[in-house]
């Protein structure tokens, strides 16, 4: 098993089903001003591939999506589709410094979490506390979430093109090559 876990395919292929598929946890906002207390909120979380576009790149994030709070599509006075991302949250992958299982919940802070199914997702200057259902479905979250993370920052350093096949989608202008 131990060999398994660094063989190139394998990895491959937890990352392939990790950028494929939804996931449902929990997010416990951190309090604030408005409101100290927050309850905990279902969420789906997925991964959403990076574009390229013709002069821009737009990287790769990690979302997350109120579960009862689907992008809201509705007609207007004058007839045109208003699209809202209400709910909608995104950290840029690259941004991720840390993904952390939680050792001791603050219950003054988060005191509906279950600290053996909860994990922090951290970059430079946030952290986001996620609860998942059970203690293997944390696991196996944070190890799908480190190994992309991985994957896209040393392709990334190591000026490696393949990170376009992998991580990001093209976007062609029609009429141009």
């Amino acid at each position: 098993d131990f060999r398994k876990q660094y063989d190139d395919s394998y990895i491959r292929q937890i990352i392939q089903e990790f950028l494929n598929t939804r996931i449902f946890l929990l997010w416990h906002p951190t309090p604030t001003d408005s409101c100290e207390k927050p309850s905990p909120i279902p969420v789906s979380t997925w991964i959403e591939l990076g574009l390229l576009l013709e002069n821009e790149v737009i990287h790769p994030k990690l979302m997350w999506q109120l579960r009862n709070d689907r992008t809201n599509l509705s007609i207007d006075k004058s007839h045109r589709m208003n699209l809202s991302n209400t709910g909608l949250h995104k950290i840029q992958l690259l941004d991720i410094a840390r993904i952390l299982e939680v050792d001791k919940v603050d219950r003054e802070l988060f005191p509906f979490a279950r600290q053996s199914s909860s994990f922090i997702v951290q970059t430079l200057d946030k952290r986001f506390f996620f609860e998942s259902s059970s203690e293997l479905e944390r696991n196996r979250f944070m190890r799908g979430l480190k190994l992309v993370v991985a994957r896209l920052g040393s392709r990334v350093i190591l000026q490696d093109n393949t990170v376009f096949d992998d991580f990001f989608s093209v976007v062609r202008v029609p009429g141009k090559n």
